[in-house]
This record gives structure tokens, sequence and C-alpha cells, in this order.
């Protein structure tokens, strides 16, 4: 050591290259390893934004889906019910001009659009609810344009009874109504009933209007003719399948349950303990 020592004081300029060289020797060695550390804490900081970035896509898909399911089901049971709505009103209101069908039937063809939506959407049990709820719902609108007018048109006898015309008119619809369910009745009988039921409803014009007075005929003519008890049989199939597709969409959104919002996984630990700043409690 003594004889470097020496020969250094006695060469101070290749001393002071072999500090220099030293120096730069250094400076290379220490940024390769800082190098290859940021290299291997960036692909482990790359993988970890790539899980990050699934778990996120992944949440927000599935977010998006209960969100287009939650609002197609919703959007659908409103539309079945102003269906039957406007069913209803077939039995209440006068539709002599067409508007209340033409409602109902937009609507139906509205609802059926719908279906197909949820068709392509919705889990199976709650697919299956749609279809009973279609049915339930398609028979319902059937029987109310069926129905429906000469019902209406019955109804506004009702509201006349004490009427003598009225009585009489009723009274020959019902005569009417009975021969021709009468298997022993010509066909005579049955056309002559008809007629002195047709001649007794036209004088009551214009309190009941000509068509009105058709739809009384055809609504005591037919012996399928639904029944006071039938209606409420079908309306109350359409709020039960109603209510089998509400209770299906709860369980398909999980509306029962307080799920929390799944947090993105943090991994890697050992990166970001190596890359992260020293804190007070790290240095004690």
């Amino acid at each position: 050591m003594d004889a470097f020592r020496k020969y250094f004081e006695h060469n101070p300029d290749l001393f002071t290259g072999l500090v220099a060289l030293l120096a730069i020797v250094g400076t290379l060695v220490a940024g390769w390893v800082g190098a290859k550390i940021q290299a291997n804490g960036g692909r482990e900081q790359a993988a970890a934004a790539r899980e990050a970035a699934a778990a996120t896509n992944e949440a927000q898909r599935v977010a998006a889906l209960w969100t287009v399911r939650q609002v197609m089901t919703v959007d659908y049971i409103n539309h079945a019910r102003e269906n039957v709505e406007l069913s209803i009103r077939m039995y209440k209101e006068s539709d002599e001009d067409g508007t209340l069908k033409r409602q109902v039937d937009a609507s139906r063809i509205a609802l059926v659009q719908k279906k197909v939506g949820l068709e392509l959407i919705a889990d199976a049990p709650v697919v299956a609810a749609v279809k009973e709820v279609q049915a339930a719902v398609g028979e319902f609108a059937q029987n109310a344009l069926k129905y429906g007018p000469g019902a209406y048109a019955d109804s506004l006898l009702g509201k006349m009874r004490t009427m003598p015309s009225v009585m009489a008119a009723r009274e020959a619809l019902h005569e009417a109504r009975e021969c021709e369910l009468d298997a022993a009745s010509t066909d005579e009988a049955k056309r002559g009933a008809r007629a002195r039921a047709l001649r007794k409803v036209r004088e009551l014009e214009p309190r009941v209007s000509s068509e009105q007075g058709l739809q009384l005929i055809r609504h005591y003519m037919r012996a399928d003719g639904a029944t006071l008890d039938e209606y409420r049989e079908a309306r109350a199939l359409v709020q039960n399948k109603t209510e089998e597709l509400i209770a299906a969409t709860r369980i398909m959104l999980k509306s029962e349950e307080d799920v929390a919002a799944e947090e993105v996984p943090t991994r890697r630990w050992g990166w970001r303990r190596r890359n992260s700043p020293v804190t007070a409690t790290d240095s004690a």
C-alpha cells in the first residue's frame, strides 16, 4: 500500500485520472442498477394497472347490464299496464270512431317489441315471466276488443233501465238470446226474435246510436259472451302474472341484497413499498 501511495504521490496527474475513471464507472454501475430496479418496478406497475383496468371494465359492464335490465323491465311493465287500462276503457267508453281500438292495437304492437328486447337481455326466469304476462295481457285485450263495445252499450241501457222503451228493448234482447241458445228453436224463430230485438233497440235512438244497437244485438247473441266474473278473472290473471314478473325481476336485480361495490384488488405490494418514499414509521 505504501508503494502505491508513494507512486501516486510522485504521479499526481495519474491519480487524478484514476479518481475520475472510478467516478465514471461508479456512475455507470449505479445507473445500471437503478435502471434495472426501475424496469422491474415498471413491469409490475404495468401488470397491476392492467389488472385494475380489467376489474374496472368488468364492474362497469355489470353496472351497465343492471341498469339496462332495470330500465327495460320497468318500461315493459308500464306498457303492459297501459295496454290493460286501454282495454278496460273499451268496456267503459264509446268507441264509434275506432280511436280507442287503434290505441289498443298500437299499444299491443309496442308491447310485443319491448318483449323482444327483454328476451335479448333478461335472464331466463324473467323471460318466462314476460311471456306469461304477454299472453294474459293479449287475451285481455282481445276480449276487450270483442266484448267491450257491446258491454258498454249494455251499460247505457242499465243507466236508462227505468224508461219503458229501454225495458222493452232489454226484454226483447233477452228473449232473442234465449231463443238463440234454445236447441229446439228453429232458424225462423231465431230470425224473428233477432228482428224484434233490433226494432226495439232502434227505438232507443238517438240515446243509443245505430252502431251501438248493432253491438247490443251481437253482445246478446254471443253464446260465448264474457260474463262479469270472466272479466274479473281475466283482469286478476293479468295482475297475478305481473306480480310474478316483478318478483322475478327483483331476483334478477338482487333487490333484496345489500351488495357493496367491489374494490379493485391491489397487489404487488413489494414493488410499491420498494418505490414509495420512506415514512417516519419506516425510518424508525
